[in-house]
């Protein structure tokens, strides 16, 4: 059972602007940081025009209409992260951006689990401890990574299973936060259909589970959802302090942002809602028109070369 302890009034990441984004190739990292205060509406990731767009999940849907998606949890947290608890997770993060996108490509995007050497993979989750950082300062919860090795681009998402957002807490599984919510018990499906249905925030389901709102959203399924929301091509979106801005200004795509004034809140801003903003939902929007082309990915000619009309 979870306990409830002292909130705090906002969790905050802790990290080195200059590790925010990571250009290796073959391989691009997005690291999250997520802050509580103002932001851009919607941004998309740099480069997504180069080919590391190809490895994103809004190429897969626009050119195969189809997601596949591996599991895989560290031995150490086998019992507190089950697999098949992140695997229905991930699987609602995934329909709840598939919604919007399925819309605009007017067909339905299928999603199947395979295994983690399926030559056919286009996202890997993987939790594990310490799994992403190796050694670095940096102190988030997850990171997303474009990989570009071998015959198959595609996204994986890192989960730090040994993340601390405060003194005492660690990342949850968010099925062991509905386990918390009683007397009459619901299952893991049930509580996030409900909490996008009543488009629900951490404080809502904490008050429910009677734990922290920061316990909750930083429990994997919002970190999922988040994470996810950058497989399919969209950025960070804090751009509140110096460092805030900083990031934004490597991550995202100055061309392909919705201002650069205060907007909402949404999902790419923090880690407090279970459902799509608006903004979520016109920004994932705007990455396949931008992309698709006679039904199949494109890469559009430089801003400065189209047309005015």
């Amino acid at each position: 059972m979870l306990e409830k302890s002292v909130k705090s009034a906002f969790y905050k990441c802790k990290v080195s602007a200059a590790t925010t984004l990571i250009l290796l190739t073959p391989v691009i990292v997005v690291i999250c940081c997520i802050n509580a205060k103002t932001a851009n509406a919607w941004g998309h990731l740099k480069h997504l025009e180069s080919e590391f767009g190809q490895a994103t999940l809004s190429y897969a849907a626009v050119n195969r209409h189809q997601i596949n998606y591996c599991i895989e949890v560290d031995a150490r947290n086998e019992q507190e992260f089950s697999e098949q608890s992140i695997s229905e997770q991930t699987e609602m993060a995934l329909a709840l951006w598939l919604k919007v996108v399925s819309s605009v490509l007017n067909h339905i995007v299928a999603v199947h689990r395979v295994d983690c050497t399926s030559s056919n993979l286009d996202l890997e989750i993987n939790l594990a401890p310490r799994a992403l950082f190796d050694g670095s300062d940096l102190l988030c919860e997850g990171a997303t990574r474009y990989l570009l090795r071998g015959a198959k681009p595609h996204v994986l998402i890192q989960i730090d299973t040994y993340y601390k957002f405060n003194a005492s807490d660690t990342i949850h599984n968010f099925k062991q936060i509905v386990d918390n919510i009683g007397p009459t018990r619901v299952s893991l499906h049930e509580a996030m259909e409900t909490a996008n249905s009543l488009k629900q925030q951490a404080g809502d389901i904490g008050i429910e589970a009677n734990v922290n709102d920061d316990v909750v959203a930083s429990s994997t399924y919002p970190v999922l959802l988040h994470e996810i929301g950058h497989g399919f091509g969209l950025c960070d979106t804090d751009n509140d302090s110096d460092i805030d801005h900083e990031r934004f200004v490597q991550t995202c795509d100055m061309a392909y942002v919705s201002s650069k004034e205060m907007q909402p809140e949404s999902i790419m801003k923090r880690l407090n809602f279970f459902y799509l903003t608006d903004d979520d939902q016109q920004g994932v929007t705007e990455v396949v028109k931008r992309f698709i082309i006679f039904g199949k990915w494109r890469v559009p000619p430089p801003l400065n070369h189209r047309s005015s009309k």
